[in-house]
């Protein structure tokens, strides 16, 4: 978890959004993910510093 959280912090550094999901929320739940990830960009439409 440790390089997770490296690695996510470099990707931020390049102004990244990191989303992460297990592949079992993914197998399970797809369209909550894909939720998850529209809803961001929906509301990064309004606000240009998400």
């Amino acid at each position: 978890m440790q390089r997770d959280r490296e690695v996510n912090q470099e990707l931020r550094d390049l102004d990244f959004t990191v989303f992460r999901f297990w592949v079992h929320e993914i197998k399970e739940n797809l369209k909550t993910c894909i939720n998850d990830v529209m809803m961001y960009l929906d509301l990064a439409k309004g606000n240009t510093t998400i």
